[in-house]
């Protein structure tokens, strides 16, 4: 669909003067009282009145307003691109209207044709977001331009109060002046909105599919707030594997496998699947175990279970894997922990962070891999931690020749040996309190097992 051409409809050629240049178009060259009637006026009798009907193509582009001058309400003409206001008219002349179409910089830079403009997807979003084409029209549309910041405001998590930002605004400003700012509870809306158009789609295509699977996963905050996600894995139309989380909700307490499963099936019964439902995937936690029995029990109870269960529970391999590994690591559970101390002792300092990219520099090693801290429920990253400290082991043997506190096993025992040494006098001491402070803290000592090594 083609946006309205400015000039009369019968030159072609002054299309061309009115968007793509700055010289004036023939009818500027007339007299201006030929021009003032260019509207193409129709006359029709009304109750003995002539009408004149707007048919001249400068009035798709301004739109009438009222303005308040000197306390009075003043009819005006707006543009509708760059919001500038003129007189109206008492007999009805456009030359001064067709004058600023001439010069409008918004107008001019309007595209001639309607389009459509597709955002490749970046790297990172690639297979995960589906960019939707954006229409270009002849218009401002604020409604759609909500729409495209609530998007946005979804994809890459940002805060609501970004729309509020003092630059932000005048970016958009400059964009398009008739842009007007969005207030953080607008657009908190514009997401809420967004998000229950997508939920009905997904509705209509999980309508379509005869078995899901689902992966399910609890875990708690650091700020001890229960969460679970729950996970859709279905063959499409065009038998493409998709997935899709349906749910990303806070878990009351306390996190038993009954109220595991009454969220899950308030889940399913919320996305009208819960007949659906073929497979479920859950951790070895025994909470889960809890919870995938008493879902089996109910899709029994209404004759709902696929293949006759014998694969509704699975177990989540990566979590069995993980476990597996761990118990092999136990048996260099020391090596481990003496490993992930001296990582730590380091990330502490950016001083010694600085000197033990120095040393590694002047021992030839390449300083790009660094060093790696693991979570200890996650095997993967102590491989990474242990393959980084393997890279670097002569420089923790020359970093602890420069520095007098790094903490090895044989300054340790020094140390500890003159601790003991101080506790076995004060042990003797005439004075009362200190006696009783130095048995306390030497019982300690040999609970732990330090002074046993002494």
């Amino acid at each position: 669909m083609s946006s309205p051409t400015l000039p009369h409809p019968n030159s072609s050629q002054q299309s061309a003067s009115f968007i793509g240049t700055n010289e004036p178009c023939d009818t500027q060259e007339k007299d201006e009282t030929a021009d003032n009637h260019d509207m193409d006026e129709v006359e029709n009798e009304l109750e003995g009145k002539k009408i004149r009907k707007k048919v001249s193509k400068v009035w798709e582009y301004f739109e009438e307003v009222e303005v308040l001058e000197n306390k009075v309400l003043v009819k005006k003409l707006k543009c509708k691109y760059c919001t500038r206001k003129y007189s109206k008219s008492k007999t009805g002349t456009t030359s001064q209207l067709k004058r600023h179409m001439n010069e409008c910089f918004y107008l001019k830079n309007q595209p001639k044709d309607q389009g459509l403009i597709n955002f490749p997807p970046s790297e990172a979003l690639e297979n995960e977001v589906e960019f939707s084409p954006v229409y270009i029209g002849s218009s401002f549309d604020a409604f759609k331009i909500r729409e495209i910041m609530a998007k946005m405001i979804i994809v890459h998590e940002y805060p609501f109060t970004m729309v509020e930002h003092t630059w932000f605004n005048i970016l958009c400003k400059a964009l398009n002046p008739n842009f007007q700012k969005v207030s953080r509870n607008t657009i908190k809306n514009e997401c809420l909105k967004a998000y229950e158009t997508e939920k009905e789609k997904l509705k209509k295509v999980l309508k379509n599919v005869d078995k899901i699977s689902l992966t399910c996963d609890c875990w708690t905050s650091k700020q001890t707030i229960g969460y679970m996600a729950l996970t859709a894995h279905y063959i499409d139309s065009e038998w493409q594997l998709q997935k899709r989380v349906i749910a990303f909700i806070e878990l009351e307490p306390p996190h038993t496998g009954l109220v595991i499963s009454d969220a899950i099936s308030e889940c399913l019964l919320d996305w009208g699947i819960q007949d659906k439902v073929s497979t479920i995937t859950l951790d070895n936690a025994s909470s889960n175990d809890v919870a995938a029995k008493s879902l089996r029990l109910n899709f029994e109870r209404r004759n709902k279970l696929h293949f006759k269960g014998m694969f509704f529970h699975i177990r989540c391999c990566a979590h069995v894997l993980n476990l597996m590994v761990q118990d092999g690591l136990k048996e260099i559970a020391e090596i481990i922990n003496d490993i992930r101390e001296s990582v730590k002792y380091f990330k502490k300092s950016p001083g010694r962070l600085q000197k033990f990219g120095e040393i590694a520099k002047q021992l030839g090693l390449s300083t790009e891999r660094g060093l790696s801290s693991d979570v200890t429920t996650r095997w993967n990253s102590t491989y990474k931690m242990l393959d980084a400290a393997f890279h670097y082991k002569l420089v923790f043997s020359e970093y602890a020749n420069r520095d007098p506190y790094y903490p090895t096993s044989n300054k340790f025992l020094r140390e500890t040996y003159k601790v003991k040494k101080v506790l076995a006098e004060q042990a003797t001491s005439d004075d009362y309190f200190m006696r009783n402070m130095a048995r306390v803290m030497a019982e300690n000592l040999i609970n732990i097992g330090v002074l046993a090594t002494c």
